[in-house]
């Protein structure tokens, strides 16, 4: 599903015209990048969905496909969902 798919089907479902439901999401993106920015152990609740955290994931050892040279792959930090709250979407899923 593109993201445009994705806006016209919420709009269709919600009511709301496709420029408020753009707005919204851009609305949550930048609310997500400000919390995670400030506090990288903050959780942020999605109703019916789950929570999205940052989890760190450590620097290992890595190999490059092509020459088969090892590398380090830096220590990063990623944002996942985890805890799904809708067990419908946990259905769907598994």
């Amino acid at each position: 599903m593109t993201q445009q798919d994705t806006f016209r089907s919420i709009a269709e479902k919600s009511g709301q015209t496709l420029a408020t439901v753009k707005s919204v999401f851009e609305a949550f993106a930048e609310v997500t990048q400000e919390a995670f920015t400030k506090d990288k152990n903050d959780k942020i609740v999605i109703p019916k969905i789950g929570t999205l955290k940052v989890r760190h994931i450590e620097s290992r050892t890595g190999k490059n496909p092509r020459t088969g040279e090892a590398l380090t792959v830096p220590a990063q930090n990623r944002i996942v969902l985890a805890n799904y709250k809708s067990q419908d979407l946990y259905k769907a899923l598994n």
